[in-house]
């Protein structure tokens, strides 16, 4: 699985309220659902992380050889015009059983009432999967390609139509015929191109967090999923 741009973040991207040192959250959980949901082992499994920026790079290869641990807050709480979704407190209850122990959270007090809380001590099993590696999506690609699954959300909005061709044709270079490409960029533009490189349009999931009374619609996020075709048999 080769994750793009995951960042080190302080506002993590799955919701989450930073209560300690900068982190990055995306790879665990990433790894933490493929294994919880029978699609991936710890032992059988390889994540790259893949950054610009060497100083995110340098963090990923220091937690495969010290493995954090995560203090997660969600960012949004119960309160008189916040309601969570049962989806998200069930995601927030599971989140990391499968990458790690649950710890103690050392967060309290009236700045977090309402919220999630939990803190996952990550396995050296689970740490020993990952990988760091330095990359810029738009101008190069990884040589070993190959990847079954390629993640990469909350990166295309930055570019421009021409840039987000070109980081599509190596995330398409990369991609192993049958594998899953998974992003959150609405563009209209991004389904001809993915066709094109084929990787078309497969399906899309929307997942609400919470209600917001008075609101028009509920708070969510989205994913769109698009699959390589596979090499013709001769």
């Amino acid at each position: 699985m080769l994750i793009v741009g995951p960042g080190l973040d302080l506002a993590p991207r799955t919701g989450l309220l930073e209560v300690g040192p900068p982190q990055s959250y995306q790879p665990w959980a990433v790894m933490d659902a493929l294994v919880a949901n029978d699609l991936a082992r710890l032992d059988d499994l390889e994540v790259v992380a893949a950054d610009i920026n060497p100083r995110v790079v340098a963090h990923i290869r220091r937690a495969r050889a010290t493995p954090p641990t995560l203090n997660l807050v969600s960012e949004i709480g119960d309160s008189d015009t916040v309601e969570l979704s049962p989806d998200f407190r069930n995601y927030f209850a599971a989140l990391g059983r499968s990458i790690g122990a649950q710890g103690t959270s050392p967060v309290a007090g009236a700045a977090v009432k309402g919220h999630l809380r939990r803190t996952i001590k990550t396995s050296a099993e689970a740490a020993r999967t990952l990988r760091g590696e330095t990359l810029d999506i738009v101008t190069d690609r990884l040589r070993e390609g190959g990847f079954d699954l390629i993640v990469a959300t909350n990166i295309l909005p930055y570019f421009d139509d021409g840039e987000l061709m070109l980081a599509l044709s190596n995330i398409a270079g990369m991609l192993a015929p049958g594998g899953v490409f998974l992003h959150n960029e609405a563009r209209p533009a991004l389904g001809g191109i993915t066709a094109a490189l084929g990787m078309p349009f497969e399906q899309s999931r929307h997942a609400v967090i919470a209600s917001v009374r008075g609101a028009p619609a509920p708070l969510f996020d989205s994913v769109w999923l698009h699959r390589k075709a596979r090499a013709p048999q001769r």
